[in-house]
């Protein structure tokens, strides 16, 4: 792949498209991930840089008659994990220090709460070993009953001088 000039012009044009708009308000054909009574949907800002910037919003809903409560293994609510189109297994997932304070989330019928993911750069996902191209986004979040994935959209990653 041609780096730089125009080619580096074509791949922020095309990122520019996958933003998804406001990713508090996640597009109606957003993936819905159902657990403990939780409703979680997700979706990803593509901040446009090169390489490019990542941030993951992902939306908690109650949407049962009853209050939930939740509670999280530590301060990193959302963590990010990539892999390639048709590929179960992430190619990437992010590892950061995290506080080890629990976080309890308290949800009553209807309510919504919003956590994000820290901003990753294309170059921390894709390293020195993962090719540019299309990565699926899965939020990842541990409540203490177990991990919930919700899948948070498509993008293109490239770094100059990669492949």
């Amino acid at each position: 792949m041609i780096r730089g000039g125009i080619g580096a012009l074509a791949i922020a044009a095309a990122l520019a498209g996958c933003s998804g708009g406001d990713p508090a308000r996640p597009d109606e054909g957003a993936a819905v991930v159902t657990a403990d009574g939780v409703r979680y949907t997700a979706a990803t800002a593509v901040m446009e840089s090169f390489p490019v910037q990542l941030r993951t919003t992902v939306s908690l809903e109650n949407g049962g008659a009853e209050r939930v409560d939740l509670t999280l293994r530590d301060g990193c609510v959302v963590l990010l994990a990539a892999s390639r189109p048709g590929s179960d297994a992430s190619a990437w997932q992010e590892a950061r220090g995290c506080t080890m304070a629990l976080v309890e989330v308290s949800l009553a019928p209807g309510e919504v709460r919003e956590f994000s993911s820290a901003t990753v750069s294309a170059r921390e996902i894709l390293g020195d070993s993962l090719p540019d191209g299309p990565y699926d986004l899965v939020a990842v979040l541990r409540p203490l009953a177990g991990t919930v994935r919700v899948p948070a959209g498509r993008v293109m990653l490239a770094v100059p001088g990669g492949d």
